[in-house]
């Protein structure tokens, strides 16, 4: 298995290195939630519905 990821050209336009924090703002919103979920200090797993 590689351990590597493996984008097309036309699948990334730009990077950038990001506090937790600061990737709230940048990730899309579906993901961001389930970040502060996994964040939010209680132990369990994660799992966001979708309102």
């Amino acid at each position: 298995m590689s351990r590597r990821i493996r984008l097309r050209a036309t699948e990334l336009d730009s990077w950038q290195w990001s506090t937790p924090d600061d990737a709230l703002s940048l990730l899309h919103p579906d993901v961001a939630d389930r970040l502060t979920a996994l964040r939010s200090n209680q132990p369990s797993a994660v799992y966001v519905q979708q309102q």
